[in-house]
């Protein structure tokens, strides 16, 4: 059993604390937190980060190797492949409580696709240490969110089969 002490566990005081208070009340606005009770939000707050974005900015390549997902603040993404013909071809775009990257957490292969911004952007990212670090510490909440995230990867794959018999048909 680890002695390290957790986010949670610390008593925050300063700058600190007004960083912390920060990205709880940035994940409260998340509606992928919706089912989120204060107390996990205030613990989650304590395993991630909040990162800007300009327009137009490179969030990440495909073949990149991953070590952290995101939860989308605020903004547009363009999210493409690379084609067969070297054109990458625009797989979809996501937006606000969306996820990105999470693919690579869960599986620990390199990015599937390039993500690019489209507009000025925020986003919540958990790297892949901080999620391991949070399944051993509060195992409840990595729990709670890696079922809300199968749920998510479950329905992409639905919408994707779907599209494959109809492009079939």
């Amino acid at each position: 059993m680890s002695t390290t002490p957790t986010p949670h566990d610390k008593v925050l005081t300063g700058p600190a604390l007004v960083e912390h208070e920060t990205r709880v009340s940035v994940l409260r606005g998340c509606e992928f937190f919706d089912d989120l009770t204060s107390a996990e939000l205030n613990i989650l707050a304590g395993f991630v980060e909040l990162r800007a974005f300009r327009a137009g900015e490179r969030v990440f390549l495909e073949g990149d190797s991953a070590t952290w997902m995101a939860f989308v603040v605020e903004g547009k993404f363009s999210i493409t492949k690379q084609g067969t013909s070297q054109q990458p071809i625009s797989v979809t775009r996501e937006f606000k409580s969306r996820i990105l990257g999470e693919m690579a957490l869960l599986d620990g292969e390199n990015r599937s696709a390039t993500c690019t911004t489209a507009s000025v952007a925020k986003l919540i990212v958990m790297s892949s240490a901080e999620f391991d670090r949070m399944s051993h510490s509060v195992p409840g909440l990595a729990l709670k969110i890696l079922r809300d995230i199968a749920k998510l990867v479950s329905r992409r794959l639905r919408v994707a089969s779907g599209m494959i018999v109809e492009a079939a048909s």
